[in-house]
């Protein structure tokens, strides 16, 4: 099964920070989250996945949590998680 989940990240460029994204209403009974990748683009598009969330997101669960830095501030970043 492939589910994907989209989510709009908001950070200073200064900031680190973790985001956990929850996936238990997007799994049925029983399932669990075998991998996870990430890719984060600018909303033009620009794959900006290595300078903004270059480490691998962990599994916790139903959860994944993805940590996020670097970027220019005031920017709006669009994380796909696919799992």
């Amino acid at each position: 099964m492939i589910i994907l989940s989209d989510h709009t990240i908001k950070k200073e460029s200064s900031e680190i920070i973790d985001v956990t994204i929850p996936f238990a209403d997007d799994l049925a009974s029983g399932d669990t989250i075998a991998s996870a990748s990430v890719t984060v683009a600018e909303f033009d598009g620009t794959d900006v996945t290595t300078s903004i969330s270059p480490d691998d997101p962990t599994i916790s669960g139903t959860n994944i949590v993805q940590r996020f830095k670097s970027g220019t501030s005031h920017t709006t970043y669009l994380s796909l998680i696919h799992i």
